[in-house]
């Protein structure tokens, strides 16, 4: 009975996740380190979903690991690269005056 429990609690949480994560990420909002916590995301999913043992090819039955890791390596050059431009990070801390903590989270 607890099982169930922890599998609905899982399926809320990856929902909440990938709800939040990719609207913060497309927005332009704490862009850093949504895109540092979506890449995470996806590759405990694709561990946990067993992708690494299924092989190389995406097009094998039940899925390869390797378009999971595509897109985590796409989505944390985001991180990296510090891509503020055209975001509204950039706009925030050009146009309002922060708290210290605040500016620390979108300059991370």
């Amino acid at each position: 009975m607890s099982r169930s429990y922890t599998a609905t609690f899982f399926v809320y949480f990856a929902g909440i996740v990938e709800f939040l994560g990719s609207l913060a990420f497309s927005c332009g909002i704490f862009l850093r380190l949504s895109s540092a916590g979506l890449a995470l995301y996806l590759l405990i999913a694709t561990f946990l979903g067993h992708h690494f043992s299924l092989g190389f090819i995406w097009a094998n039955r039940g899925g390869g690991w390797e378009f999971p890791v595509l897109w985590c390596v796409i989505i944390l050059s985001f991180t990296v690269i510090k891509p503020m431009l055209f975001t509204i990070d950039e706009y925030i801390l050009k146009n309002f005056k922060l708290l210290k903590f605040l500016k620390k989270i979108i300059e991370f």
